[in-house]
């Protein structure tokens, strides 16, 4: 068939409008499952399932698929599984199933899953056996990791604490960086308060250990010279009870 030039024209003007370019795409992408709803499938499921509900700053980042890759369209719901690596924040694999059964395919989408929290952080540079005050401590958000998940999130935590190590500006204060000070000094002079239901006697002593409040220590009496132990309830004062 000999087409005219006027035929070839409208045959040009065809191709190159946007219906055709829009069923040619359709043509050539039928049957194939979408790529942006895999990804949004992942993002859901990390969300809903993966991550830690009580936290409020969460940022979820699902890698981009190759746009080489052609899957079967799956006419099942996509089954998500999180691959074992333990990990529920920071980077992790999700395998992604499709269960159809002439057609099944399975794929493994990374991603990168970013919680963000507040956390107990030295204001200023702090010296190893410094007693932390109100001051010395400021909160600020940041990504939770290994350090940060096991930073205190509340400054009251630390109050009245005493440092086993310096501290940086900046730095998340975490439990075993901390430990109650020494209220009684070993040598020091204390007094022992002797309780008896009601009835309460000081006496003085001296302290042959130290410790921290709650802590018992070996004590003597002064005026006895007799060693007993004691229980710290103060600054240079333990009890004994009767």
């Amino acid at each position: 068939m000999v087409l005219s030039l006027v035929q070839i024209g409208l045959l040009g003007l065809l191709l190159l409008s946007p219906l055709w370019s829009s069923f040619a795409a359709a043509s050539g992408e039928g049957g194939y499952q979408d790529h942006e709803e895999i990804l949004q499938g992942v993002e859901q499921y990390l969300l809903s399932e993966v991550v830690d509900e009580t936290l409020e700053d969460l940022q979820v980042s699902v890698a981009a698929l190759d746009q080489r890759l052609k899957l079967s369209q799956c006419e099942s719901p996509l089954n998500f599984r999180q691959t074992h690596s333990g990990r529920r924040y920071g980077r992790v694999s999700v395998q992604v199933r499709c269960e159809d059964g002439l057609k099944p395919w399975s794929l493994y989408v990374q991603a990168t899953i970013a919680a963000y929290v507040d956390v107990v952080v030295a204001a200023r540079a702090l010296p190893r056996g410094h007693v932390i005050g109100r001051d010395d401590l400021t909160l600020r958000r940041t990504e939770l990791d290994r350090l940060a998940s096991a930073a205190l999130r509340q400054p009251e935590s630390a109050l009245g604490k005493e440092l086993t190590r310096q501290l940086a500006v900046d730095m998340p204060l975490t439990l075993s960086m901390l430990k109650q000070p020494l209220l009684v000094n070993r040598g020091e002079q204390v007094v022992i308060v002797a309780q008896s239901g009601t009835l309460s006697v000081k006496m003085a002593g001296v302290a042959l250990t130290a410790g921290a409040e709650g802590d018992t220590i070996r004590v003597k009496n002064s005026s006895s010279g007799k060693e007993i132990e004691a229980v710290v309830i103060g600054v240079a004062t333990v009890e004994v009870r009767m």
